[in-house]
């Protein structure tokens, strides 16, 4: 299938949401930085201070041609258009200092092999940081449209990565309310698009607030889950 990015366009104006998981990275973005699977940059310009070199990994046509307008003029900033797979496949060992996938590694058939490469591609203390949707049960057709093979649960994907070599400082559930309108909306009427009013509306009120919750106690399950994985 080809990716046409168009959810990404319904999601740039989400600032809360985008701040959100940010803040969650910002801390380990040092040095060479990757984001993979970088859409139309809209986390991009979030990580670019932060980073003495950033790359900018997407597969999508029309997606890197977004980046390479927004980015190709900038010193420090390197657009590639390729998949995970063919970054990961020529990428030298020990050549990035911090990884960051951001709704990517479901769309990934052969997670773990990806994963893999990445803990290769690390430099030693460097972290893998990665934002995927969380449970099955969430499943939609939403998530078949875009390509995704899976929804994670925080323990699997704790695991997969400790196997691979990690040290996994933290995997923890995200935005816990954000399950019951994705589970109503997606999952039980079977919507396939965004709904930019829809998604405006939880960005200005439902963020906030289960932002505020999750700083107090981290939630049992949640609509996503972040790991802060590091290559000892």
């Amino acid at each position: 299938m080809d990716y046409i990015g168009d959810d990404l366009e319904a999601l740039a104006g989400l600032a809360n949401y985008r701040s959100w998981i940010l803040s969650e990275f910002t801390p380990y973005l040092r040095g060479r930085v990757v984001e993979i699977g970088a859409g139309i940059g809209s986390f991009s310009l979030g990580i670019l201070d932060f980073a003495a070199r950033l790359e900018l990994i997407e597969p999508a046509p029309q997606l890197f041609a977004e980046l390479r307008r927004k980015f190709g003029d900038r010193e420090h900033v390197a657009v590639r258009q390729l998949t995970a797979e063919q970054w990961a496949a020529e990428t030298p060992a020990g050549g990035c200092d911090a990884v960051v996938m951001i709704n990517v590694l479901e769309h990934i058939e052969q997670d773990r092999a990806v994963a893999e490469r990445i803990f290769q591609a690390l430099a030693p203390g460097g972290h893998f940081l990665v934002f995927v949707p969380a449970l099955m049960a969430l499943m939609s057709n939403l998530d078949r449209k875009y390509g995704h093979f899976r929804r994670y649960t925080r323990d699997g994907l704790a695991a997969m990565l400790a196997e691979v070599g990690f040290e996994v400082g933290r995997a923890q559930y995200f935005d816990a309310l954000g399950m019951l309108p994705w589970l109503i909306v997606n999952t039980w009427l079977g919507q396939t698009r965004i709904n930019p009013r829809l998604a405006a509306l939880y960005d200005a009120v439902g963020v906030p607030l289960t932002r505020g919750l999750e700083r107090i106690v981290a939630p049992p399950a949640g609509k996503n889950v972040i790991a802060i994985a590091r290559k000892p």
